[in-house]
């Protein structure tokens, strides 16, 4: 029986001393490219997994810069905001003191009724599943309930685009609006724009959800504290596209070698069809005939 195109393999020797040629057929050669591009592929797309996205290696970050400024005797609440990470945030005080009455919990809120007045600098730590640690140093400021209508003014003039950490499609986002200054506690609406697929914003300033595709998007927030101010602001999330999973990036590989093993066939067909065996041999291919020592034409 003959192999590729009339083709023979390598030999082995006979019963008499001489070279035996051994068949080699194609579908043997084919099913040994096909296993051979198929473990590429895989192993291609296993280094690729193991790699990982960037956006899941990055460092954690305190996103919470400036906080509100809290009331004598009034209840306080406060939300410190972290990007990047894992996600999952344990948060600490680190240096200095809160004011007395306020308390940090490891989610990141700080409340209480603060008891006097005067500014502290604090330094909080966050730290995500796997140990990575940010810290921010924030000033913490308590004021008498009298300073109500200079802190309302500088309410009304905190107004500007603001371009939020970004997102992934597909990856849980969270961040927290902070009001600078007014009366807490705030409510949070949205003022126009739209937000991304699959985000929303609740009442208490908190932007989460799943962002369902990539893209930019602008949208403008309202927050009014409760003595009636009110003030706008823009912003602008960017959503990543989401990072391709293990199983897309080996049938990638093995689209791409399938691909190049066809145009490879295509080549050695012509190969063939020009540089064939002569006709006098009978059996015209590409592949004619291989023996331990020595190579007919």
């Amino acid at each position: 029986m003959l192999g590729i195109a009339g083709a023979r393999g390598f030999g082995r020797p006979g019963h008499a001393g001489a070279d035996v040629p051994v068949e080699l057929r194609f579908v043997d050669l084919l099913l040994i490219i096909i296993a051979t591009l198929t473990f590429l592929a895989v192993l291609l797309g296993l280094s690729g997994a193991l790699a990982g996205s960037g956006h899941r290696e990055v460092a954690p970050r305190v996103a919470t810069t400036t906080v509100p400024t809290a009331l004598t005797r009034q209840t306080y609440q406060l939300t410190l905001a972290a990007s990047g990470g894992d996600g999952a945030f344990s948060w600490q005080v680190t240096g200095g003191h809160l004011p007395a009455g306020l308390a940090l919990h490891p989610d990141g809120v700080v409340t209480g009724v603060p008891s006097g007045q005067g500014s502290e600098p604090v330094t909080v730590q966050v730290r995500d599943g796997q140990g990575r640690v940010a810290a921010q140093q924030l000033l913490f400021s308590v004021r008498p309930v009298g300073a109500v209508t200079e802190v309302r003014r500088d309410l009304e003039l905190a107004h500007q685009t603001v371009l939020l950490p970004s997102g992934q499609s597909g990856v849980p986002y969270r961040y927290d609006f902070q009001a600078g200054s007014g009366v807490p506690p705030y409510t949070w609406a949205m003022a126009g724009g739209k937000l991304p697929d699959g985000v929303s914003l609740t009442r208490q300033g908190a932007l989460v959800g799943s962002p369902g595709s990539a893209g930019d998007s602008t949208f403008t927030v309202r927050v009014t504290d409760s003595a009636g101010a009110a003030v706008t602001q823009q912003v602008r999330l960017t959503v990543d596209p989401a990072p391709p999973s293990f199983w897309d990036t080996v049938l990638t590989w093995l689209w791409r070698l399938i691909t190049w093993f066809g145009y490879f066939l295509v080549f050695v067909t012509f190969l063939t069809i020009v540089f064939g065996a002569p006709p006098s041999q009978g059996n015209p291919g590409l592949i004619h005939r291989f023996r331990r020592n020595r190579y007919y034409r």
